[in-house]
């Protein structure tokens, strides 16, 4: 996550700027403090997994935001910024600069405590400095209170700084007054200078170790890791998750064993500060989950190395696996029970530059012993390059057709994305007709049937009239009896147009098309973040499996870090909707896609332990994961 930074005009009144932010975090400990000793706790095992949790005092110190915020009278002779040279403990210091003092100009970086502080306490607030000043100039550790937004800041400590060319510690004690306050904690430079501050903190005589800032100095939060081992083993295994959260869930254990978990808390530099005692726990015994006449088995990850957006069909007695790996899409089949039989390359790499363009987002149907595949190609500039493809492999003789690239009809836009399917051994295609000029982007869902024979797509096109507005993502295809069946996303909050800065919802639609018409979209769910819904026919419902984001909407870390595969029954007709979760377990899950195998459906997802760009973070591949659904059909 990049902090947030905000470089605005000031007029200075002994005043300091204020930020928001949660959390807070905790100031590495020094050189050769040994780490200090902390508690996690064990939930609820299953099957296959055990959830842990870090003690509520250091669920705070793990917890990161961008809480500093910078602010300057002049930014044309004054700044602050975040640099990752020179720290003194951890990655990162913020660094100020001058160069004039005409006017009194000034700069500072700020923050608030992440809790209300008690009168009658001597707070300490400290830095690390290092640096000059001129002789016109001064630095300061300030800290200020007020009581409402309306009221004038009130100094409670001026601290002078005095850096040199080494690093010192400066510190400020300070109480606050007993009427309710907020409270806010700075550095502020004036005049010409050069000031290195690192290793800010603030803390109260009866918690010493704990920083009430919400960021430990400037490197970021702190992060914890866990080790594990099965009763009776020697080894522990080290799980590579680097976890911002306070509840970590360790998975791929094996059912009705004890287990031995271990936790160490890291500054973001990675060194350890704190290790905790060992906990133990039983994973469960393996349970099926019944819900709505379907019975859902728990998914198990599947002996596949690597690769993303899986598409799956049923041939013969066998699952046939597209996906996409290295640039290329591969072919793997797998018997009965899911084993790998064989994997080969039916779609190259394709070369871009000195590079390969990406081929992902893959759909499959089959009509006989033919295969079709269709992916999205994009490469630089993104959305511009991007075209829907589609190849044909022959089951039974193995050869490979194409792939055939789709064009839009309408000058100046390109299929984005989308999706294939068979329907009455028809087969069509869809995709996000989209536009993106001068950063208004606008797509439409087209539909268009596709000839194997020449492998080419038809001229007339099917466009969605009905749509919930003019921003469509991804459009995915199923069949629901002699019709079509379009999942699709409104991601109106994230296109480039959007107000909005924090994206926090993206709606999911289902729809009917008959081979002239689209039926009106029925809203699978309106909040939080969903996007490719794979649909399979049951009875006379749609069940949808999704890429889901609104079983995880207070994480520290963003309401885009852990998705969940959600499952709903639609009747497109009624438009009724019933959802569940289906995996649940604090992972990036993603990417579903299913095929009916007699009276079962397979159900196969991605997983990451995904931290989307957090220093240090691996986002570790976890796998291809299957679970089989029982339909009773």
């Amino acid at each position: 996550m990049a902090r947030a930074i905000s470089l605005r005009s000031l007029a200075w009144a002994a005043s300091l700027c204020v930020t928001g932010g949660m959390g807070a975090a905790q100031t590495p400990s020094p050189i050769g403090e040994p780490p200090r000793a902390f508690t996690i706790r064990a939930l609820t095992p299953r099957a296959t997994s055990v959830m842990l949790e870090i003690e509520p005092d250091e669920a705070r110190l793990v917890r990161g935001s961008p809480a500093w915020e910078i602010a300057t009278s002049s930014p044309a002779t004054h700044q602050a910024r975040f640099i990752s040279t020179d720290p003194y403990a951890g990655e990162r210091v913020a660094f100020l600069s001058g160069t004039t003092f005409v006017g009194g100009a000034q700069v500072c970086v700020t923050q608030q405590p992440d809790q209300a502080l008690r009168p009658d306490v001597a707070y300490t607030a400290s830095v690390m400095v290092r640096g000059e000043v001129a002789a016109l100039g001064e630095a300061a550790l300030v800290v200020e209170t007020r009581a409402g937004p309306s009221d004038v800041w009130q100094t409670l400590s001026t601290t002078p700084l005095a850096p040199s060319h080494i690093w010192r510690q400066v510190n400020a004690q300070f109480m606050v007054p007993r009427e309710p306050t907020v409270t806010r904690v700075g550095v502020r430079m004036k005049g010409e200078g050069s000031l290195f501050i690192d290793e800010a903190s603030l803390t109260a005589p009866d918690r010493p170790r704990s920083n009430l800032l919400r960021d430990p100095g400037f490197e970021g939060s702190c992060f914890w890791r866990v080790r594990y081992r099965a009763e009776g083993e020697g080894r522990w295994v080290e799980d590579p998750a680097v976890i911002h959260e306070s509840a970590f869930n360790v998975i791929g254990l094996r059912p009705q064993t004890t287990y031995e978990f271990e936790a160490s808390l890291h500054a973001s530099s990675g060194r350890k500060v704190g290790q905790s005692g060992p906990v133990t726990a039983r994973t469960d015994e393996r349970r099926l989950r019944e819900w709505r006449g379907l019975v859902l088995h728990e998914p198990m990850r599947l002996r596949i190395p690597e690769g993303a957006f899986p598409s799956i069909q049923v041939y013969r007695g066998r699952f046939e696996l597209a996906y996409s790996v290295g640039g290329a899409i591969v072919l793997t089949e797998l018997d009965a029970d899911l084993r790998p039989l064989s994997t080969r390359e039916i779609v190259p790499p394709h070369p871009v530059g000195d590079g390969y363009a990406v081929q992902g987002n893959l759909q499959s149907c089959r009509v006989g012993s033919r295969l079709y595949v269709s992916f999205k190609r994009d490469h630089a500039p993104f959305v511009a390059s991007a075209r829907l493809c589609v190849v044909e492999v022959d089951l039974d003789s193995g050869a490979v057709r194409g792939p055939a690239v789709i064009e839009s009809s309408r000058l100046g836009r390109s299929p984005w994305n989308g999706g294939i399917a068979a329907v009455r051994d028809e087969v069509w295609i869809g995709y996000a007709d989209t536009r993106d000029e001068f950063g208004d982007r606008t797509s439409e869902i087209v539909l268009r049937r596709f000839d194997p024979r020449v492998m080419e797509a038809d001229s007339e096109e099917f466009r969605l009239g009905t749509a919930p507005s003019p921003y469509l993502y991804a459009p995915l295809l199923g069949s629901f009896g002699n019709t079509i069946a379009v999942s699709f996303s409104d991601v109106t909050e994230e296109s480039p147009t959007a107000a909005k800065a924090q994206i926090e919802n993206e709606p999911l639609y289902v729809c009917l098309f008959d081979g002239r018409r689209f039926t009106d979209p029925v809203p699978i769910e309106l909040q939080g973040r969903h996007r490719y819904g794979q649909m399979i026919q049951v009875g006379a419902k749609l069940l949808v499996a999704w890429k889901r984001g609104a079983s995880y909407a207070a994480v520290e870390w963003g309401p885009y870090m852990f998705h969940d595969i959600g499952l709903a029954l639609v009747d497109p007709l009624k438009r009724t909707v019933e959802i569940t979760t289906y995996v649940d377990d604090l992972k990036y899950n993603a990417y579903p896609a299913m095929a009916r195998d007699g009276d079962r459906i397979v159900l196969i997802h991605t997983k990451h332990e995904h931290d989307y760009g957090i220093a240090g973070d691996p986002a570790a591949f976890l796998g291809f994961w299957a679970g089989w659904i029982g339909t009773g059909q």
